[in-house]
């Protein structure tokens, strides 16, 4: 027999105002927090279609109403689901036999006593007149009580889902306090569906972050010592790459590079993960368009001035300086400037451009003058590592810069399927090497129904994906690197890519290198056991053809920019780059010893 709807008045009585309250003050929170989030959220994905809540969102109403008619129905629930709990606890052993009617029979019992029985003193008579028992009464009293706990933490724990997706998500603040499109049990479900997948994302990329780490770190363990030092760095690189290539891996891997790119791009969606890569782009345009370049070469020029004349540079000093490197290598029209690939140059297919020579560029330009004057500014290159769902991509459409942007398991078709590790570096001005991916990065049918998620519309092969084989050197405006070097399970591979993105950037301070990393890289979310991973990091850096310009910490992770120094990596060649260290490193040498 179903139960009847809670009155009002039991679910008032069963939820004390204090936690009514307190309810009312975060749901009106989490609304606000939304409706701000939200706005952020636009203003960081310029390309994202705006919805008829997103106008409410700039503007957010009060909601009172709606809150009042949440908190009723979160009163009904909560006592509704305290019932049909306590229902069930009554039919334990297939007997509906309900506690009210084991005591109601237990008083009635006691009241029929026999007078003359011999087994039962006088002391003990009980009249059939006599009121019901005080335990009878402290019974009730302690039922009661226990019922309105029950409701008040059935209802804490509702308050507690509906809050949390409130908070995070503005369609459902939208829908269930403004519109009432939503019911309450929506909103939960869906809170509870949200918590499960959000499991699921941390343990798959925790999972395949320490199994890539544990790999590298049971090879030297197993080598013992016995090989030269290049043998072990290539042990490194042969791990990753039967780890880490889909055309090569096994299945196991290749169930989890597919698995790790789904949850890396939601995770990459989140708000702090798209406020650190606003922050690069900001970064990107100021550096190649806004004097960026510039200024930092300034600071530069004026430390060496002050080591070597023990005195400031003047004001006309420094105005010289900076209209020099303004019209000179540092500008954007300069010779060889700093942008050496243009918008429209010769395509070879997919957006790619090929560098110019300074003949060819001169004269391109020259043509392009005459022919569309607006169109005669050199865009950047932006050259995108580990970009997943091509976050850049809108900024392109915008005009702000052309992007390559590459991943080991692209989610979108506009971004190239590389190893970058394995990208080779051609000569300056030489064509960038690009193939239509033959084998495709989709999965097996079997591999899809084995996958332990939810499985996704955009899985399959994509017959229109493309392999990026090349780059040539000295081409590439910024190297964006956001939550990539965490995920490379050796300090050597990390310093390798370092090296890499050094050799394809533009000299000579033309070029900019954006690095993000969590907070995890070096334990900076506890100062009790932060290291100094983040000064090895600069040292080493450094030390490959770079210059740290801006360094910011922001919500959960390091933000870093450097410039290009001099010519090239120097000295540093292929296998010698500086090992990276991240804390979780010596972690996993530590298990597996």
């Amino acid at each position: 027999m179903p139960l009847a709807d809670p009155t009002p008045g039991v679910c008032d009585a069963a939820v004390p105002p204090s936690l009514v309250k307190h309810t009312e003050q975060k749901l009106r929170e989490a609304y606000f927090h939304a409706a701000k989030a939200r706005v952020r959220e636009l203003e960081l994905h310029p390309g994202r279609p705006v919805h008829d809540a997103d106008g409410w969102a700039a503007n957010p109403g009060d909601p009172k109403v709606g809150i009042e008619k949440t908190i009723q129905d979160l009163k009904q629930a909560a006592t509704k689901k305290v019932e049909i709990s306590l229902e069930k606890e009554s039919e334990i052993g297939g007997a509906a036999f309900s506690v009210d009617q084991a005591l109601d029979a237990r008083e009635k019992q006691s009241n029929t006593l026999s007078i003359g029985s011999d087994s039962i003193g006088s002391a003990h008579l009980v009249s059939p007149s006599a009121p019901p028992p005080a335990k009878r009464a402290r019974t009730d009293d302690k039922k009661k009580t226990q019922k309105s706990k029950n409701v008040a933490s059935v209802f804490a724990a509702l308050t507690t889902a509906t809050t949390r997706r409130v908070r995070c998500d503005w369609q459902s603040a939208y829908g269930l306090l403004v519109t009432k499109t939503l019911t309450m049990h929506q909103v939960v479900a869906d809170s509870q569906h949200q918590q499960q997948r959000q499991k699921w994302r941390t343990e798959t990329i925790t999972a395949r972050h320490k199994d890539l780490r544990s790999r590298v770190a049971k090879k030297e363990k197993g080598k013992e010592r016995e090989s030269t030092d290049g043998d072990e760095k290539v042990d490194d690189y042969q791990t990753w790459h039967f780890a880490a290539n889909l055309p090569v891996c096994d299945r196991k891997d290749r169930t989890q590079l597919h698995d790790y790119a789904e949850a890396a791009e939601e995770t990459g969606r989140k708000a702090w993960v798209t406020e650190a890569l606003r922050w690069c782009h900001d970064v990107i345009i100021n550096f190649t368009k806004n004097g960026g370049a510039v200024e930092f070469a300034v600071k530069h020029e004026r430390r060496a001035f002050f080591k070597r004349n023990a005195r400031r540079m003047t004001e006309r000093e420094l105005q010289a300086l900076r209209q020099s490197l303004a019209a000179g290598y540092l500008g954007a029209r300069g010779d060889p400037g700093l942008v050496p690939m243009r918008a429209d140059d010769v395509s070879l297919g997919d957006g790619l451009t090929r560098c110019f020579s300074a003949e060819e560029k001169e004269a391109t330009e020259a043509e392009t003058n005459e022919k569309e004057p607006s169109k005669s500014r050199p865009l950047p290159v932006v050259l995108d590592v580990g970009s997943c769902w091509d976050y850049f991509r809108v900024f392109e459409t915008r005009g702000c810069y052309n992007v390559t942007a590459l991943d080991l398991c692209p989610r979108s078709v506009d971004v190239f399927r590389c190893d970058f590790l394995e990208l080779r570096v051609s000569a300056p001005g030489t064509e960038v090497g690009a193939e239509d991916d033959e084998k495709g990065p989709g999965l097996d049918d079997d591999e899809s129904k084995s996958a332990n998620h939810d499985p996704q519309p955009n899985r399959p092969n994509r017959p229109n994906q493309k392999v990026l084989i090349s780059l040539p050197a000295n081409s590439v405006s910024a190297v964006v690197l956001s939550l990539v070097l965490s995920y490379v399970p050796s300090p050597e591979l990390r310093g390798e890519m370092i090296r890499k993105a050094r050799e394809v950037l533009l000299d000579n301070g033309r070029g900019v290198l954006t690095i993000t990393t969590p907070h995890s890289t070096d334990r900076a979310y506890s100062n009790k056991n932060k290291t100094n991973v983040l000064d090895i990091w600069k040292n080493a850096i450094e030390q490959m053809g770079f210059e740290r310009v801006l360094y910011q910490r922001k919500l959960s992770v390091h933000c870093f920019a450097f410039r290009t120094v001099g010519n090239g990596v120097g000295a540093c060649r292929k296998g010698e780059a500086l090992p990276l260290p991240i804390a979780f490193d010596v972690l996993e040498r530590q298990t597996t010893s």
